[in-house]
């Protein structure tokens, strides 16, 4: 997972689109507390491991599938759904080397919107369940 994790992250770290939503508030499993900017971007594995590489007979595919959450979260639900609906375009279309990985798939398979209260604020918050499938680059 961390040669995927890694190649994602600075993907989407690097990615236009996403910086004109987010600029570089991206961050892996949990925001900083306090928060002053927004809208942000929390990514992290739900489930999944990669395993190809390990992989060596010669029938087996090699391909890994991992599942990842990305969360935008926004002060308001306008602007959280927009900025998701960008995300998404970049995501589900994702295809080709990114760092050491090649991705062969991506499959949106849930979109959740919530509100949350964090402190004495509301907070708008938009889910994208993803399954990403790869293989690792050969250095």
């Amino acid at each position: 997972m961390i040669g995927f994790h890694k190649s994602l992250f600075q993907f989407v770290k690097d990615n236009a689109e996403i910086e004109s939503v987010v600029g570089d508030r991206i961050y892996h499993e949990w925001a900083p507390q306090n928060v002053k900017a927004w809208p942000l971007l929390v990514f992290t594995n739900t489930s999944g491991q990669e395993f190809a590489g390990d992989m060596d007979a010669p029938n087996d595919a090699k391909i890994d599938q991992l599942n990842y959450q990305f969360d935008l979260y926004a002060r308001s639900s306008l602007e959280a759904v927009e900025g998701s609906e960008i995300v998404n375009s970049v995501l589900r279309n994702l295809r080709g080397t990114i760092g050491t990985v090649a991705i062969q798939h991506v499959e949106l398979s849930n979109v959740q919107h919530l509100g949350e209260q964090v402190g004495d604020k509301q907070v708008r918050r938009v889910s994208l369940d993803y399954a990403f499938w790869f293989n690792t680059v050969e250095a």
